[in-house]
Formats: C-alpha cells, structure tokens, sequence
C-alpha cells in the first residue's frame, strides 16, 4: 500500500535562505542541514517497501527520522535532533495517498529497551517472589485473625498459607515470571507482535541482534505484511535478506547523487559476494560434509528404528562392540548367539577391556572380529 507517495527534502535553495536569514554564527553544528544537499536529495518516491541503504555516516538514519517527524509518527526511544531539527522541518513536504491506522518508526533501541524491560519484570517477580517465601513462614508461625476491612488482604494470605504448600502458596501470590527468548528471538517477536495491519512503518536497521536465519525471516515477514495486510515499510538497513526483498525499490545512499539502484549492485553486497567466492572450496566441502553427517544420522536412526527391542544387557554389549569399529552385521551375528541376557554380560564383561584404539585399523578390525566370535562361541558352549 503505496501511504507516502513522495517525500520533499529541503532544497539548496530553502537551507540558502535559511543560512542568510541566520544573524549568530557560533553553532559547530546545523544538523539536518547542509547533509542532504550534498548528496543530491531533494525528494524521494516510494513503493511498498523503500529500502535505504548505505555506509555509517551516509544519512539513512536521518532521512528517516525528517520523514517520521514530519508525518507524527509514532515514536518510543529518544534520537538525535538538533536546535535546528523543527524548523528544517518547516521546509519538508510529503504528498500522501490515503491515511494509515498507524505511522510509527521502530530503531534498534526500542528492541534493546523492550529485551531489557522483560529483564527487569523478571528480576522484580524473583525479588517478589522471595518476600513471598518470608510471608508464608510468618503467617504459619502467626495466624492473621481479621478485625476490620484493613486486614481482609492479609487474612486471605494468612488463610492461604495455612491451606497450601509454600510452593502453591507463592505461585497464587504471585504472576508466573514473563518468559525470556535469546536477544535475536526477541528482537525478531518485537517486529512480529508490532507491525499491525495497515500502517506506515520506518524501521531503522532491524537487522541488529538477528542472525542470518531470523533476518530472512523478518524479510519475509516485512514482504508479507507489505503484500497482504496493508503495510508500507521504509527500511534503512546493510542487511542483504531485507535488500533481496522481492519488489523492494532500492535507494543506494552512498552514491552521489543517491540513486535507485538493483540490489545486488551495491558495494555491500558484492562485498559479501567476494568473501564468499574467496572462500567457495571450503563452503562446497563444508556443504558435503554436513549433507555427509545428515544422511549418517538419518541412516542410524532408520537403523535404530529397525532394531528389535534389546535388553540392557543385549544393549550394552552392542554398545560396546560398535565402539570397538565392528561392522553392523557382526553385531547383528554376535546378538543373534548372545540370546540369553548372562551369555551377552559375560561377553561384554570380557570386550569392555579390550582397547577400542588396537582395533582401529582394517587389521585390527579383524582381529577383534576373531577374538570376539571366538570368545562368544566358548560362552555359548558352556
């Protein structure tokens, strides 16, 4: 849903204006102007999803905090502005297409500060939670009797704590501690629970904190919520899962002028593309290596599943043959003689001290084939 159509920054002209009409000259800074300017940006269009993308320092950041001030979005952590921020302002204009149900612009502090909110909750319910422990002793030890509306809370515990353990005592006193995720799960539920349907959204670098895995999924999550629920989403990011998102109009902020730009084009992807060719051998043998492991894993457990149900005796004596390198077959032929669970603890007894290290070349994977047949055929026997 294309809400801003396009965004007017200040022109060369209006900050030329802005600067004769300055009458002191003693600010290092006149911060948003004289950055955009330079880089040829005096207005932007936009799709579904815009992506800003460019190097630290490159203004990305900024464009999207103009553009969230000026439309009154929704706001929650502090940023960088200036004395001059508001009336830069004054020289910006946007033209709109219909009304979002809500504008509002997410940074990565609002995610640090919600990760850190769930931390403290926690840490006030545990501290809660051992003042609950005092109160059950105090009030088994000494009954709270009631004798006017002053004392109904402290009855109801005192009632409760005679009545129930400790422990059922401090979980109806208490709420249950909020569960905590790893920094990129949370980061990643933060975008999930608040994108809602139909709104216009600023998101500034929301790649921070999330692994490769959770950022492809936030781009398609950003992908999904721009196709089918009504969102636009403006994005400065370096991450290449949210560049790749289909259809996304791309703005390359380190060019001058700043132009639209294929995403793969961009110096930070084809960065990414060398490290990556560079180190292509590895990454194929790497690659073989995990299908490798995948296909032993699923392999043994098929074998596993297969097997008929083994006693612990039967188990531990096939435990201690594969150790020993012997081949699946063996093991089958040698628990095919070892039925009775004493023949299978006498023979484990005995190959449990035999060196699995002696038997691991083809050799010495015979000689254990020999002194284990030969060993479980005098138990048999006997």
């Amino acid at each position: 849903m294309h809400y801003l159509q396009t965004f007017y920054f200040a022109s060369r002209g209006a900050e030329d204006e802005f600067f004769r009409r300055q009458k002191l000259r003693c600010y290092d800074s006149y911060y948003p102007f004289t950055l955009l300017p330079d880089k040829g940006i005096d207005k932007l269009s936009f799709s579904d999803v815009t992506i800003l993308y460019g190097g630290n320092g490159s203004g990305k950041t900024t464009l999207l905090n103009v553009m969230a001030e000026k439309l009154g979005a929704v706001r929650m952590a502090p940023y960088n502005r200036s004395n001059f921020f508001e009336e830069y302002l004054t020289y910006c204009e946007s033209e709109m297409s219909g009304k979002p149900q809500i504008c509002q612009i997410i940074t990565s502090d609002d995610v640090f500060d919600y990760m850190l909110d769930l931390r403290s909750l926690n840490e006030g319910i545990d501290r809660k939670r051992d003042e609950r422990f005092e109160d059950f002793f105090k009030y088994q030890k000494k009954p709270k009797h009631f004798s006017s509306l002053d004392d109904l809370e402290e009855v109801r515990a005192s009632l409760l704590a005679n009545s129930k353990t400790m422990s059922q005592f401090v979980r109806r006193t208490l709420p249950d501690n909020v569960r905590e995720y790893s920094n990129g799960e949370s980061g990643y539920r933060y975008f999930a629970n608040n994108i809602k349907d139909n709104g216009l959204y600023f998101l500034d670098e929301p790649e921070n904190s999330l692994a490769p895995g959770r950022q492809q999924d936030l781009a398609q999550l950003l992908f999904e919520s721009a196709r089918f629920f009504g969102c636009q989403l403006i994005v400065a990011t370096h991450s290449p899962f949210l560049l790749a998102i289909p259809g996304a109009k791309v703005y390359d902020m380190d060019a001058a002028p700043v132009r639209e730009c294929d995403w793969h084009r961009l110096d930070g992807v084809q960065t990414y593309h060398r490290f990556f060719e560079e180190h292509r051998e590895a990454l194929i043998r790497a690659e073989e290596e995990k299908k490798r492991e995948e296909a032993e894993r699923a392999e043994a457990a098929a074998r596993k599943a297969a097997e008929p149900k083994l006693s612990p005796a039967r188990a531990r004596l096939a435990a201690q043959l594969r150790e020993r390198h012997m081949a699946e077959k063996d093991v089958a032929a040698l628990l095919g003689l070892m039925q009775e669970d004493f023949q299978a603890t006498a023979l484990a007894n005995t190959v449990m001290h035999w060196d699995p290290d002696r038997f691991r070349t083809e050799k010495g994977q015979k000689e254990f084939r020999a002194m284990a047949f030969e060993e479980a055929m005098r138990i048999y026997q006997e």
